[in-house]
């Protein structure tokens, strides 16, 4: 009898792990965008709005974080013009010291942007000079650290208006690579990139 049992229990562990195998998404197999190491992914993260949509966020080991939209039905949902994919990748090298984020102290700095199509090829916005990459260079570690760390304690809520202090070097590139221009940005304009609220077409 007890042999009997331990059969039954045994098929119906079978028969949960096949159940619960085909009803999972792996949603890094939707991303066919070859910047981003598919081999390293440790986190997926799926938000869900109002409307019916969601937001995917997939992070992998090398600090690379892909985000993109689907309907209702699961199909991919492009953003504005036509991109499908944006990509924030983090300096592993460049960090600041937050005082706000008692979590993790060390907050990797954004290096760039990019934005991708549906089919993973770099994607330019066409009202916006195709603009396909936002690189980022921060000249004064210090002084960026501070303004960063003001604006934490605020939750966002707070703008340095500093742009003029050319501290931070936002850098424009086509879908060629080609640069458009670099210009100067708020350390505000640059926090809200940082935290994925930025750079959104």
């Amino acid at each position: 009898m007890a042999r009997y049992h331990w059969l039954v229990m045994l098929i119906i562990m079978t028969v949960c792990q096949s159940c619960s195998a085909q009803t999972f998404t792996s949603y890094t197999s939707m991303v066919p965008v070859v910047d981003y190491d598919k081999a390293s992914t440790e986190l997926e993260r799926r938000e869900f709005l109002h409307s019916g949509e969601s937001e995917v966020m997939i992070s992998n080991q090398k600090l690379q974080h892909v985000h993109f939209r689907l309907d209702s039905a699961n199909k991919l949902r492009q953003y504005h013009c036509d991109i499908a994919f944006i990509l924030y990748e983090f300096r592993e090298d460049q960090s600041y010291y937050s005082k706000s984020n008692t979590y993790d102290r060390n907050q990797n700095i954004l290096k760039q942007i990019s934005y991708y199509d549906a089919n993973g090829h770099l994607k330019g916005n066409a009202e916006f000079e195709d603009i396909a990459r936002l690189c980022y260079e921060i000249k004064d570690l210090e002084k960026f650290e501070e303004a960063m760390n003001k604006i934490d304690e605020q939750e966002g809520n707070y703008d340095p208006n500093d742009a003029s202090e050319n501290n931070i070097i936002e850098s424009r590139f086509d879908s060629k690579g080609v640069l458009i221009r670099s210009t100067p940005i708020s350390t505000k304009d640059f926090w809200d990139c940082q935290n994925f609220i930025g750079g959104r077409p």
